[in-house]
């Protein structure tokens, strides 16, 4: 498991706002859930001594009614999440990413391929690409959210 600083400071102050924004980014890292990092984190915050499930659902699933998802939906079920930190959101954030999302590589330790280049080309020049854009779109869809939540809690 790996250890990260948001969580290890969280547990620290015992500060469960921090906690929840913190593994809501974790599942911007392991999308898919093949690594199970999340449940990783999540058992040791709880063997930490700190709750941070909520009781119960408040509002509705992004999933609800839909067969198909895109990325808003994904990054719409991890900001509910953190705000509302309960099993069904963890399962519908769970769902949504393992149906948009390849599950990590497994690493195979005694067969290492060397990469190869053909000449004239960049090794690089198409493997960020979608990557670049994919992370921006994430981000201004995460803004966009924000911004709407911020304006809604204004207005009220």
């Amino acid at each position: 498991m790996n250890k990260f600083e948001a969580i290890e400071s969280g547990i620290a102050e015992k500060d469960k706002e921090k906690l929840k924004e913190a593994m809501g980014n974790i599942c911007y890292t392991d999308r898919s859930f093949s690594t199970n990092e999340f449940e990783e984190q999540l058992k040791h915050i709880k063997e930490s001594g700190v709750d941070i499930i909520d009781d119960a659902l408040d509002g509705e699933l992004v999933s609800s009614g839909k067969a198909e998802f895109t990325d808003d939906d994904f990054a719409n079920a991890v900001f509910e999440l953190k705000y509302n930190f309960c099993r069904e959101r963890i399962e519908d954030v769970k769902r949504i990413g393992r149906a948009l999302y390849k599950p990590a590589p497994k690493p195979v330790a005694s067969v290492r391929k060397e990469p190869t280049q053909t000449v004239g080309t960049s090794p690089n020049s198409e493997s960020h690409r979608g990557t670049v854009n994919k992370a921006a779109v994430t981000a201004a869809a995460v803004a966009v959210i924000a911004a709407v939540v911020i304006i809604v809690l204004l207005i009220k």
